[in-house]
């Protein structure tokens, strides 16, 4: 007589949502470092809590950081600055675990313009 065993279930794989935000800045990555350090340091002198707590800072390159106060379960965001000579590449992106039954819809959807404004302010300071 042959027995077999029951399979063992799986675990269901985590689903987590990405967003990217990437685009090429006309400045240095040592200059888009220098504003990226500023508009944090505003947002922190402000009491606001934009760029939550800092998980790695690893100067002129990325920037890690989470937010515990926002519509979701997890949410990593990070900023890397790829160099290029005269120019260079920046990514603004988040990792989340939303909330179950929709609860982060609105979280979700505000990343992508919130990233866009992000990028438009170092820009803006790049180019002054």
């Amino acid at each position: 007589m042959v027995e077999t065993a029951e399979p063992t279930p799986k675990k269901k794989k985590k689903s987590y949502t990405t967003i990217v935000v990437e685009s090429p800045m006309a400045a240095t990555r040592p200059q888009v470092w220098q504003a990226l350090q500023q508009l944090i340091f505003e947002a922190e002198a402000a009491s606001s809590a934009e760029f939550g707590d800092e998980m790695s800072n690893e100067p002129p390159w990325r920037y890690v950081y989470s937010r515990s106060d926002v519509a979701a379960v997890l949410c990593e965001c990070s900023v890397t600055i790829r160099d290029d000579g005269d120019t260079c590449n920046l990514a603004w992106a988040a990792l989340i675990d939303p909330l179950p039954n929709g609860a982060s819809d609105d979280f979700v959807a505000s990343i992508g313009p919130t990233f866009d404004g992000y990028v438009e302010a170092l820009t803006q300071r790049v180019a002054t």
